[in-house]
């Protein structure tokens, strides 16, 4: 069995990279890892609440689409200190939280023990990544369609809420309860595949 997304970019994460990206937030190595331990998860579980539904689903897949097989993932240090990848990653971030942006920003920001402006930019440069390597394993899974991507997500959602260890609670709708799920699927993925999508 291939490892988790989840897995992976730890796996792939070494101390170059997490270095570059320390220096790149503005922050220590240490509380880089703790706030890369929590983001991670965290933008993973947003996008199993997003990919619930097929419209999310969908639109994910849209995006996925555009970031697999990206060759900038097998340099990590400089994907992560990339200004041209942060923009990326704050429209996506957009896309995956919707409404819930400020929230997770807090929550990683204290978990780290950061400011949410810090929080938000390392977010930020992670979220290419996550979307590189979640393409990446899609296509070598079954191949990028909506029916193997949903259940990767689902795969991949259940390992990301067994990380965050009830970080977030409900707020990107996690077993125990997901109540705020229909407000991403409404206004998170949905947009997606008009941002990244191609037709």
């Amino acid at each position: 069995m291939s490892q988790s997304v989840l897995e992976q970019i730890k796996g792939q994460l070494g101390p170059q990279a997490l270095q570059q990206l320390a220096a790149h937030v503005g922050i220590s190595e240490e509380k880089a890892k703790t706030a890369v331990d929590a983001s991670v998860p965290a933008l993973l579980s947003g996008l199993a609440s997003n990919a619930m539904s097929k419209d999310g689903a969908a639109s994910l897949l849209n995006a996925l689409k555009e970031h697999a097989g990206n060759p900038d993932l097998g340099n990590l240090a400089h994907m992560l200190s990339s200004d041209a990848a942060g923009q990326d990653g704050k429209n996506i971030l957009q896309h995956i939280l919707g409404s819930q942006e400020g929230v997770v920003k807090e929550k990683i920001s204290a978990a780290a023990g950061i400011q949410a402006n810090q929080a938000g930019d390392l977010m930020a440069q992670l979220a290419p990544v996550i979307m590189g390597f979640l393409g990446n394993q899609a296509k070598n899974e079954g191949g990028l369609n909506l029916a193997s991507l949903m259940a990767l997500m689902q795969s991949e959602g259940g390992l990301a809420q067994g990380a965050l260890g009830g970080l977030l609670g409900n707020v990107l709708g996690g077993s125990g309860g997901g109540v705020d799920t229909a407000d991403l699927a409404q206004k998170g993925l949905s947009a997606l595949g008009g941002l990244f999508g191609k037709k």
